[in-house]
């Protein structure tokens, strides 16, 4: 047990070493700006559909 325990911790460590070496260049670097964020949108508009009104009312009752 004791010298494949020990092949496995040290293999998993290598493992997590050249992962965090190797992840590093793919942060961010000053360079890198997406720029400014697009305006949000306008919501200003009027419903496209209305569920419940006075002409659907008047249809659905006669």
């Amino acid at each position: 047990m004791g010298r494949h325990f020990l092949r496995k911790a040290v293999f998993g460590l290598c493992g997590l070493l050249a992962g965090a070496a190797l992840s590093g260049p793919a942060a961010t670097h000053e360079g890198h700006d997406h720029g400014a964020p697009p305006p949000p949108p306008v919501t200003t508009l009027a419903p496209r559909a209305e569920v419940a009104s006075a002409d659907f009312e008047k249809d659905r009752l006669t």
